[in-house]
């Protein structure tokens, strides 16, 4: 692995002038465990079906929408443990939806747990990030958990964990699994923080007892009420099961002229809109807003889901049901959450693979040089997430290919169908203050000559959009 070199911004495109990312979304759903982000009770994080709490007079929440019929699907989650939590279990637990018959199947992708000590470049997101694409973990043990499970029967009365990950006070736990019924038989599926004894049926009655709760985030337009201000972007946190896992694309660049530069939009995600209330705002003395009347917060609807707004949207998604639980916080800053404490769209595609291709052709008359950048963008254009409240915008894998389709390449453990890992390694990427872009590769083309080169990632956790993807070219130099 190498870590992709640092490019200053200033050769680079203002975000506005971006193109549309070319492709689009696959159909395969994901499940995405997000929110809270911290937890501080135990209980049920996310499930395909709704769940009734047996325990009354606790937080719960309600599955909005339609849940699809999961055959194959995609999980993702990010969750760190505050509070008094010291000995906690994650779970993603699976049971067959159809009653009397067995479901078979498969089930691939990494679990990680960590304590609070570790660097960038090694948290569980990216480490779960590292195992997904280079199909290995680095270490493996109780918290760092590699998951291939082929042909596995389950029936509908006792459930099986996928994986049983162990997590201490102030522990980041993460993972990514794809999962698929090998025999069309539909699953049921449960995420659960349970207590660090259970086992996966204990585990899966739990849930059937109370919601886990901590740091609920409603999508409101933050800081739209404070002190008469609009600032950020109303996004929330994912938790519940968005349309898709995957976005796949390619392009065909002709180089006519040397020096060109030439950029797509990654992760777009418009902001929600804000509504003035119609009546004068009731302020406190410090200018906080004291009660209503208050304003609305409306996801963007405008744009459909694609090149200009990379965001899925919700199959089903958690709301809140009326504050029975003194400890359960629905607004931020006191602006109302209006019945929903997820987002109703997978903003930054958290778990979201992207395969991505360039196929560039030299149309000039002389030898040109061509690299891909991938930049970051947040702050630098309203409304998204302000920069300074971030310690990085990207810190994952990558995986940058090329193929000569003139030149015949041999198989081997690097090659992915035909294509070559640059420099026979993978990229580690991190954006942060003072690096907000990085050179992931490039090479020369000869006059009339045509190369390939192909992006594989998945979205880790931690990151802050929006980013692109920035071509140039620039005539060879003589000594190159």
């Amino acid at each position: 692995m190498h870590l992709a070199q640092a490019t200053p911004l200033r050769s680079f495109p203002e975000y506005p002038q971006l193109e549309p990312l070319f492709g689009g979304f696959n159909r395969t759903p994901i499940m995405v465990s997000n929110n809270p982000e911290s937890l501080s009770r135990l209980g049920l994080l996310c499930a395909s079906e709704p769940v009734r709490p047996s325990r009354a007079g606790l937080y719960a929440r309600t599955l909005v929408g339609t849940p699809p019929s999961l055959t194959r699907f995609s999980f993702y989650m990010h969750h760190i443990v505050k509070g008094d939590l010291r000995d906690v279990r994650f779970m993603l637990l699976i049971m067959s939806a159809r009653a009397g018959v067995e479901a078979e199947f498969n089930a691939y992708g990494a679990a990680v747990s960590l304590g609070s000590s570790w660097n960038i470049g090694e948290t569980p997101s990216f480490r779960v990030e590292q195992a997904c694409l280079t199909g290995r973990l680095w270490r493996e043990g109780a918290r760092e958990q590699f998951i291939k499970i082929a042909g596995w029967r389950v029936g509908s009365d006792a459930p099986i964990a996928v994986f049983n990950l162990h997590a201490g006070q102030g522990f980041s736990a993460d993972a990514r699994v794809h999962i698929a019924s090998t025999n069309g038989v539909p699953l049921r599926a449960r995420v659960v923080a349970a207590p660090g004894s259970a086992d996966a049926a204990e585990a899966w009655a739990f849930a059937e007892q109370q919601y886990a709760y901590g740091n609920i985030q409603c999508p409101c337009c933050r800081g739209a009420n404070v002190r008469g201000t609009r600032g950020g972007n109303g996004w929330g946190t994912p938790c519940g099961i968005y349309q898709s896992d995957k976005w796949s694309g390619i392009t065909v660049t002709s180089v006519s002229v040397p020096r060109t530069i030439r950029g797509w939009k990654f992760l777009a995600a418009p902001g929600n809109t804000y509504d003035e209330p119609s009546a004068p705002r009731n302020v406190d003395a410090s200018g906080n807003l004291a009660g209503p009347p208050f304003g609305r917060c409306r996801p963007s609807s405008n744009l459909p889901v694609g090149g200009d707004n990379q965001r899925p949207a919700a199959i089903a998604y958690y709301a809140s049901s009326p504050n029975v639980d003194p400890n359960a916080r629905h607004s931020q800053n006191g602006f109302p959450c209006e019945g929903r404490d997820s987002d109703a769209f997978s903003t930054s595609c958290y778990g979201g693979e992207f395969d991505l291709s360039w196929r560039v052709r030299n149309d000039t008359g002389g030898c040109v040089h061509v690299r891909l950048t991938f930049a970051s963008y947040p702050g630098t254009n309203p409304p998204w997430k302000p920069w300074s409240a971030t310690t990085r915008a990207w810190d994952g894998m990558m995986a940058f290919y090329l193929k000569d389709p003139i030149r015949s390449i041999g198989q081997d453990a690097e090659t992915l169908e035909g294509w070559r890992l640059y420099n026979g390694q993978y990229t580690h990427v991190i954006n942060k203050p003072g690096s907000l872009a990085f050179e992931l590769g490039g090479f020369r083309l000869q006059v009339g000559e045509t190369k390939d080169m192909r992006l594989r990632l998945m979205v880790p956790g931690l990151v802050v959009a929006p980013h692109g993807f920035v071509l140039h070219t620039q005539p060879c130099q003589r000594n190159a």
